[in-house]
């Protein structure tokens, strides 16, 4: 189900990419478009009243509401990472090319 506040989903899947405000935005979005607003007004669940887990992208997100499972794809260990059931390491802006040796998150 759409649902217009993170503290409504109870089931379901929520992409949350850090461009989103969480205002308009509430599940299924990677970023402000045609696309998740026309999702929002057929109120299409595509789905996902069984999945229980959370997908985020980048780490400028407010809140994030209470499910079995967070999975976070990030550059950098933020709050979300310490919350988090997978942690996704991912390359940060400045980043071109290299090799990753070392997969564990530190301060």
């Amino acid at each position: 189900t759409i649902v217009d506040d993170p503290k409504d989903i109870d089931q379901g899947i929520a992409v949350v990419s850090e461009t989103s405000d969480m205002n308009h935005n509430k599940i299924l979005v990677l970023q402000n478009g045609a696309n998740s607003q026309g999702l929002k007004e057929i109120e299409s669940d595509n789905g996902l009243s069984d999945a229980k887990s959370v997908i985020v992208f980048g780490d400028k997100i407010k809140s994030i509401p209470e499910v079995k499972k967070i999975i976070h794809f990030t550059s950098r260990k933020n709050e979300i990472t310490e919350s988090s059931d997978l942690v996704i390491p991912i390359r940060s802006w400045l980043e071109k090319k290299g090799t990753m040796i070392n997969l564990t998150l530190s301060d």
